[in-house]
């Protein structure tokens, strides 16, 4: 119960930091809506580029979030020096916030396609890989196994969180029968949005009290 009490909280701050940085936000999502439906425009069925250019894609849209929540303010007049730091910010941290995102979803894609199992047990423990490769400066191994004893110790928070996005894709899903690819891919976007975010914010909230 206190997990969910918890989650709900971090989903208070979650709402929070949408409305403190709605331009970025609003920005990344009209960003990562044209990227995406591009890549999804390339095949209708799986094959290793749209799959490699979605990591390549997730990888950019992970740290462009992350920056965008540290940003240190909203005023137009410090847009230029905010998307400065933008930039650098993804040269210093992309190379391998890629691995590790690549390696994560390797590590996925094949445990759900050999015994399904090892592919949500991956899903729900190495979700944090790529921000401690952000925020604590980690190899893309490392991060995988930081990720795997972090969500040990917060296990029943995490499980909250995965019923959410669970819901989350419940909800895609319907939008994906509509047939409209706009619409769905707007949807994979928010989706994705609020999955980066809640997970930094538990992340962030949750080593300050280890």
């Amino acid at each position: 119960m206190n997990a969910i009490k918890l989650f709900l909280r971090y989903n208070t701050q979650l709402v929070e930091i949408l409305g403190v940085k709605s331009f970025w936000f609003m920005l990344i999502l009209i960003f990562s809506t044209i990227l995406s439906y591009s890549i999804a425009a390339l095949t209708t069925n799986f094959n290793i580029l749209p799959f490699f250019l979605s990591v390549l894609l997730d990888s950019l849209l992970s740290i462009t979030i992350t920056y965008c929540c540290f940003a240190s303010n909203t005023e137009l007049s410090d847009i230029k020096k905010e998307f400065y730091g933008l930039i650098d910010f993804i040269k210093e941290y992309y190379p391998m916030v890629f691995l590790s995102q690549l390696l994560f979803g390797v590590i996925c894609f094949i445990g759900l396609s050999l015994l399904i199992l090892p592919g949500i047990l991956a899903l729900f423990f190495l979700p944090y890989c790529y921000f401690f490769v952000m925020l604590e400066g980690k190899s893309p191994v490392e991060s995988i196994i930081l990720s795997y004893q972090f969500v040990k110790k917060i296990w029943q928070l995490q499980l909250a969180a995965s019923m959410a996005q669970l819901f989350a894709v419940f909800c895609l899903i319907i939008v994906t029968s509509l047939g409209n690819v706009i619409l769905i891919v707007i949807m994979q976007n928010m989706v994705f949005m609020y999955y980066t975010l809640i997970n930094l914010i538990i992340f962030v909230d949750n080593k300050k009290l280890r």
